[in-house]
């Protein structure tokens, strides 16, 4: 009788087992991205705090899971590298939001309007093709790392797609790379015939960072916008601002405003934060695909040198306003907004004027080096 107990008891263990890897399973497949919503945010090698830290991710960072422990998310940094970050220190509202967005695509499909610009990349070899957007589905073709697919359609939490010998099928988004399809750039012969596409960062319900006096950042990026597309528009360049008011929009729209119109250029103003008050001063300007943005990226951050904050210089940036952006594209970060001295800059008339001022120029030499 005993040995009966004792079987049945390791029965219920094993069940129970396989039901929390189930569901382990089931939570990893439903949070697919998270959005980095507080600043200075450290990736880890290891789930654990004591290992190195290998990257800090900036608030509005757009991240691939790709792997989850207790309190812990594995995140894609790019294409060769992840790390992990502790659950606490994303915003869970913006994990379940993004689940929320993939619900509303789940049962069938929705198609991608912008599908002529975005392409996926496989991050792996052995990547499966698969006939049905499920891990049972049929494997119609297995494909190497780095293979470049057509986007046809979204599907929940795969991507219904198109390869080069027209084979059609799906492929599961936590192992692959979705961006923006490289096309010929034609720099107009000045900046008077150029379209610049502005972008105010955040906006609406998305305040942005905030400073020690509880100011919202998105207040001064389109404060910072308005000035810039004042003095373009006042040599006759045809400007563009995703946003003209308090309003949100969504990380997506904003590049594809920029293809939509074959913008010659894309800026995005932001305003950085630390994880400490005071812990960070300066500006920096970020870039995606150095082979159309850097040339872009060196020609602004250098007109930006005569700025009274300290330069941090060009940094490679994996957001999704310059991921998914074909055209010619940057992002500026200028100034700390909860460090003292930066704040009393960015909150200046002067400073801001200062920074269209020197953005303007940048964009007459950009333009200039044909």
């Amino acid at each position: 009788m005993a040995k009966l107990v004792n079987r049945f008891i390791a029965l219920l263990c094993l069940f129970g087992a396989i039901i929390l890897i189930i569901m382990s399973s089931r939570r990893l497949f439903e949070q697919q991205q998270v959005l980095v919503q507080t600043p200075a945010v450290l990736v880890h090698q290891q789930p654990d705090l004591a290992t190195k830290a290998v990257a800090k991710l900036k608030k509005g960072m757009h991240l691939d899971v790709v792997g989850r422990r207790t309190h812990w998310y594995q995140v894609r940094l790019n294409r060769r590298q992840s790390g992990w970050i502790r659950s606490d220190q994303i915003n869970a509202l913006a994990v379940r939001r993004m689940q929320q967005q993939d619900a509303r695509h789940s049962n069938k499909g929705t198609v991608v309007s912008t599908n002529k610009t975005i392409e996926i990349i496989t991050d792996q070899a052995n990547t499966k093709l698969r006939a049905k957007p499920a891990t049972k589905g049929k494997i119609l073709a297995v494909l190497p790392k780095n293979k470049k697919l057509g986007l046809i359609k979204r599907s929940g939490n795969w991507y219904k797609v198109r390869t080069n010998d027209n084979q059609v099928g799906y492929v599961a988004s936590w192992i692959v790379t979705e961006q923006a399809k490289l096309v010929p750039i034609h720099k107009p012969a000045n900046l008077a015939s150029a379209i610049i596409v502005l972008d105010p960062g955040h906006g609406g319900s998305d305040s942005g960072a905030i400073s020690g006096t509880g100011q919202f950042e998105k207040t001064y990026t389109i404060k910072v916008a308005k000035l810039t597309a004042q003095k373009l528009r006042r040599l006759g360049t045809k400007v563009v601002l995703t946003r003209t008011n308090d309003r949100f929009v969504s990380l997506a729209k904003r590049p594809q405003i920029a293809n939509q119109l074959n913008a010659d250029a894309f800026i995005s103003f932001h305003f950085d934060s630390s994880g400490e008050q005071n812990d960070a001063s300066g500006f920096t300007t970020y870039y995606y695909r150095r082979q159309k943005d850097i040339a872009f990226a060196k020609t602004i951050n250098r007109n930006l040198n005569r700025l009274p904050l300290p330069n941090k210089g060009i940094r490679y940036g994996n957001f999704q306003v310059l991921r998914d952006n074909q055209r010619p594209s940057i992002l500026l970060e200028m100034g700390y907004i909860n460090t003292t001295k930066d704040f009393k800059r960015i909150k200046s008339a002067k400073y801001r004027d200062q920074i269209a001022t020197q953005v303007v120029k940048g964009l007459q030499q950009y333009f200039d080096q044909n």
